[in-house]
């Protein structure tokens, strides 16, 4: 009868905050009503929605600076040739 009620009573305030925190952090019944309060809301749909994209999209911005930097073999030359030659500059002082 409790899960009756929280999903039946549950705010979008309340929705939004355990849509927030996800899933690994609710309970099974305030999962259930968050889900369910997003089938017959459609404003914490679109926010889900949105929420969604954020995550993935840092999830991806995540995975592209955690790859190696590279530079074109080019830029690698030059720069290669400019520290080269700042430590013979060095050295010879």
């Amino acid at each position: 009868m409790r899960r009756i009620w929280t999903i039946l009573t549950m705010r979008c305030a309340e929705a939004d905050r355990l849509n927030a925190i996800g899933r690994d952090h609710c309970t099974r019944s305030e999962w259930l009503a968050m889900r369910i309060h997003q089938l017959l809301c459609r404003g914490c749909r679109a926010a889900a929605q949105q929420l969604r994209i954020l995550r993935e999209n840092l999830a991806e911005l995540d995975q592209q600076t955690t790859d190696e930097p590279t530079l074109p073999p080019a830029a690698r030359a030059r720069l290669q040739a400019r520290l080269d030659a700042a430590r013979q500059d060095g050295s010879a002082d």
